[in-house]
């Protein structure tokens, strides 16, 4: 499926839209055009924002936080793998002649206790409560993923049995049976 061409109006909206339209119903309403194709959908939501200055204006503090909650979030995420990877040896640390900025930058973003906790705050800052609270969140966010991996994993064998490899799940599966499936995953 293609991004579809949408009509602009004189105003800068896509055909049937009003600048008072959310930005979750904006996002529902390219995921129904793009037949839940997430690449395509933001593909065509980024586009018709982009076409128009005033639905720009109007999401752009939210956008703003988007982003820079996306950014530092991946910034926490590659700071807590290299703390990991340095700290247990298994990236060494750089070579002398790499220059006392570069030692001094791994040193101080190497050890365990500057490790970021879910939410950001350093680990050798925080009370027990807040490490009981980030691992809580933590696992939270494994049993949510591991139930996921589970029903998906259900689905991928309940949908092989029928010995078609190239069809798609929903000409072999039914609703009902994902539903059933998703509860077998979660009693597992």
């Amino acid at each position: 499926m293609q991004a579809e061409n949408f009509e602009v109006s004189e105003r800068g909206q896509f055909a049937g839209e009003s600048h008072s339209s959310s930005a979750p119903s904006l996002a529902l309403d390219a995921l129904n055009r793009m037949g839940g194709d997430s690449a395509l959908a933001i593909n065509m939501l980024a586009d018709r924002l982009l076409a128009d200055p005033e639905l720009i204006e109007a999401n752009l503090a939210a956008m703003a936080k988007s982003w820079a909650r996306e950014q530092v979030g991946a910034a926490l995420t590659e700071w807590r793998a290299q703390i990991i990877r340095q700290a247990s040896g298994i990236v060494p640390r750089p070579p002398a002649y790499a220059g006392q900025l570069a030692a001094a930058m791994v040193a101080e973003h190497s050890r365990m206790m500057d490790f970021p906790l879910y939410g950001g705050k350093r680990l050798g800052d925080a009370t027990i409560a807040e490490v009981r609270e980030s691992a809580a969140s933590y696992a939270a966010i494994s049993r949510d993923t591991g139930r996921k991996a589970r029903w998906q994993a259900m689905i991928a064998e309940a949908a092989a049995a029928t010995g078609d490899e190239l069809a798609p799940i929903q000409s072999i599966l039914s609703e009902a049976t994902l539903v059933n499936l998703w509860g077998e995953a979660d009693a597992h």
